[in-house]
Parts: C-alpha cells; sequence; structure tokens
C-alpha cells in the first residue's frame, strides 16, 4: 500500500499492533516481513534501443558482456511499475536495461533470480549503491541455458534502511 495523502492505520489480527502510515511512506503486509511503516523508494528506469546492427548495440560484441559500456544513447526510456519487463510493441526486436534499487524491508539473506524467455539476460546486483560495484548474479541465454536456480544462488546479506544498486540488461 502506497500513501500519497492523509493516513492510513493498520492492524495486525495476531498480536493487534497497530501501524500508521503516512504520506511518503508505504507498507508491506506478508508473511516473513516486519511489520512497519518503510519510505517510498522510487522508480525503475527503464532504457531501451531499437537500432540494432546485427544485435549488437555495443563496441566489440554483445550488450550483456560488456555490461553497461552501451556505445549509443538509448532509443527511449520510460519507468516500469515493477521490475519486469513488457514488450514495447508486438514483434519489436529491441534491447533493454532496468534498473534501480532494492531496498529490503528486513534485515537477511536475499536470494536473486532471472527468469527470461528466448532472450540472452543478465542480471546484476551491486552489496552499495554505487552501479560500478554491481557483478552478475543471474543468467540466462536465449536457448534457456540457464545460472544457477533459485536455491543454488548464494544468498545476499541486506540491510533494511539502505539500498543496493541492482540492473537486468
Amino acid at each position: 500500500l502506497d500513501v500519497t495523502e492523509g493516513q492510513v492505520r493498520f492492524t495486525r489480527a495476531s498480536d493487534g499492533k497497530r501501524l500508521k502510515v503516512g504520506p511518503g511512506s508505504h507498507a508491506v503486509a506478508a508473511d516473513g516481513f516486519e511489520f512497519a511503516a518503510l519510505p517510498t523508494t522510487g522508480r525503475i528506469l527503464r532504457e531501451y534501443w531499437t537500432n540494432q546492427l546485427n544485435g549488437s548495440l555495443v563496441s566489440g560484441g554483445s550488450m550483456l558482456k560488456s555490461k553497461r559500456s552501451v556505445a549509443v544513447p538509448p532509443d527511449g526510456f520510460d519507468y516500469l511499475p515493477r521490475f519486469e519487463s513488457t514488450p514495447l510493441k508486438p514483434g519489436l526486436h529491441f534491447t533493454e536495461r532496468i534498473r534501480g534499487y532494492v531496498h529490503p524491508p528486513k534485515t537477511g539473506l536475499y536470494r536473486f533470480a532471472l527468469t527470461s524467455v528466448h532472450v540472452e539476460s543478465a542480471l546484476l546486483l551491486s552489496r552499495t549503491d554505487r552501479p560500478e560495484d554491481a557483478v552478475q548474479v543471474a543468467f540466462q541465454t536465449p536457448d534457456g541455458k540457464a545460472g544457477p536456480s533459485l536455491q543454488q544462488v548464494t544468498p545476499v546479506p541486506l540491510v533494511a534502511g539502505r539500498q543496493y544498486y541492482v540492473e537486468v540488461v
């Protein structure tokens, strides 16, 4: 629940704990999460390229091999409501980079995995808020060959109240 105006009060049924959520905050009510008001975190940027030449946008190979070294500016961008891609137009072939920040609601260990269909993709995560610190944590090839499954991925310790850069290409 995102609160933009006024105030919302929650009462947890299990123990009667009450929580007030005001403007600029949101709350997550799900099993395994702390019952707390959290700050609004921002937007998820999607940049896309439709001017592909032989499937390559970067000098020296595929976009994934060189992470963020895009040789040309994107043809466009938009902001996504979730960290999830949607086609720009039916039948259009494009490359995209989706990026933003993970704001963990609770301190703990988190696993990151990637699901894509018939495309080469890579998931990068930083243990800081700096894009240049990001490392690949998951990948998938067009033929369906994937990196480690969610159960095989090494958990990453994240601290509530901090932000961590995340990117998918």
